[in-house]
């Protein structure tokens, strides 16, 4: 998990996980942005990675569903060397999502 300098208690209760799993949490001082965070966070995991780990990449702030990564890792153990879920895709959809992220995100498509 990466902080963007989040406001919320996502970092706080990740770290609170630390003693029971093996986390890295890097954390940005200052708010440098979604693709920012992202890279930080790949960095960090693909030199932490075995060849034969999963990295799976999602936002904490809801909007986004664990649920799905176990049907994910599916696909990867069946062959596909990557797996990406999608909103737009048939059986995704909008899940706690802002309806500001919605119009901004209709804009900027």
């Amino acid at each position: 998990m990466v902080s963007d300098s989040s406001t919320d208690d996502s970092f706080a209760g990740a770290e609170a996980l630390k003693g029971e799993l093996p986390l890295t949490l890097p954390n940005h001082k200052a708010n440098l942005g979604l693709a920012r965070a992202f890279d930080t966070g790949l960095r960090a995991a693909t030199a932490d990675a075995r060849a034969d780990d999963f990295i799976v990449t999602m936002e904490a702030d809801g909007t986004n569903q664990p649920a799905v990564v176990a049907a994910m890792a599916t696909k990867v153990r069946e062959g596909c060397e990557v797996v990406c879920a999608s909103r737009y895709q048939e059986g995704g959809g909008y899940a706690h999502f802002p309806w500001k992220r919605r119009i901004f995100g209709a804009g900027a498509n």
